[in-house]
């Protein structure tokens, strides 16, 4: 089973299922002429949990991964399936986010 699901290279979006390791999306990725705006230097660590803790790359004009991610889905503790996309109000509660960079300003 893939825990990559698709890209769709017009939209700059991939789909990925939150056990898929950093290094297993960035390979997917790279085969195809894409990459992340940023990554962290972790190949072992996986999406979900690079999202959960707020893991990062380096230097100043770069935010976290979480600020890359442009819907989530995901299984409440009483089995309920919850999908936000940014711009739902309660989307950035959903991730470990951080304030837009310098660049944005």
């Amino acid at each position: 089973m893939s825990l990559i699901d698709e890209i769709n290279v017009d939209d700059m979006t991939v789909t990925v299922q939150g056990g898929a390791t950093l290094g297993q999306v960035c390979r997917f990725l790279s085969a195809r002429g894409c990459a992340l705006s940023m990554s962290a230097s972790l190949p072992h660590i996986t999406v979900a949990g690079a999202i959960g803790t707020g893991t990062h790359g380096s230097g100043l004009l770069h935010r976290n991964l979480a600020s890359q991610v442009a819907a989530i889905e995901f299984v409440t503790h009483n089995g309920e399936t919850r999908h936000y996309k940014r711009g739902d109000p309660d989307f950035n509660n959903c991730l470990l986010y951080t304030s837009p960079s310098p660049r944005d300003s």
